[in-house]
């Protein structure tokens, strides 16, 4: 029992220091901090709630504070996050592929009554959220309507896309004709308002189409249906 206690006291000495720290979240950047909600520790960017886990596991959220301090703090329109696949069931949202950001284990997926890999996906959609949605960056005009469709599993995974990356389809990309290829698009689906931000990294059939990896389509909602009409609005397209 004194065990126990003594375990609580550090996390609460531990959150405490971080949310005196945190006073920063006022200043006119976006900046990671975290919120001790009672039942679950909350990360937020800004006022947009990015993650969440049970106390217990607060480390998850202590580690990362510095790694999107630094991200967010550059100030750049673009920014490569990917997911990575463990072999034990685990998912990481990483930057630029190199810098593990946050992981998802099974246990914290079943916390959240979900799997490892759609938490992943909700939780990098929050981050592309906390940066496009606080920035100004140059959106191409109104959200245009497309027609969605999905693909992924084996047939696809492994194979080189158009912009030079490989396709997997736990990440959040997809292949469209309309915007230059990295730019990042959100995608919308209006029956159940839903939405998802990808990267462009590759090309498809035809034009007025986006056709996205497994993991957007599910959480638009879309992957049982196969097609889908969804509202596409740009958010970063590069220049050249």
């Amino acid at each position: 029992m004194r065990k126990a206690n003594g375990r609580s006291i550090l996390f609460a000495v531990m959150i405490a220091i971080v949310l005196l720290l945190s006073k920063k979240a006022n200043a006119s950047r976006p900046y990671p901090w975290i919120h001790d909600s009672g039942a679950k520790i909350e990360l937020h960017v800004g006022e947009r709630v990015i993650a969440s886990v049970p106390k217990e596991k607060v480390d998850i959220v202590l580690s990362c504070l510095n790694k999107l301090e630094k991200i967010f703090g550059q100030q750049r329109k673009s920014y490569d996050y990917y997911i990575k696949k463990c072999d034990n069931g685990t998912f990481v949202i990483s930057y630029r592929n190199r810098e593990d950001i946050l992981t998802i284990t099974p246990d914290l997926a079943k916390f959240h009554k979900s799997t490892p890999m759609i938490l992943a996906g909700l939780w990098l959609t929050n981050i592309y959220e906390a940066h496009y949605g606080t920035w100004d960056v140059d959106k191409e005009g109104a959200p245009d309507d497309v027609t969605a469709t999905w693909y992924g599993g084996p047939r696809w995974n492994g194979n080189r896309m158009a912009n030079g990356e490989t396709f997997y389809d736990w990440q959040l990309t997809a292949a469209c004709n309309d915007v230059p290829l990295n730019s990042m698009v959100r995608l919308s689906n209006p029956g159940n308002k839903k939405s998802v931000i990808v990267k462009v990294t590759d090309r498809c059939g035809k034009d007025g189409m986006v056709d996205m990896s497994k993991l957007a389509a599910d959480l638009l909602g879309i992957t049982r249906r196969g097609i889908s009409k969804v509202k596409m609005e740009v958010l970063y397209a590069p220049s050249h």
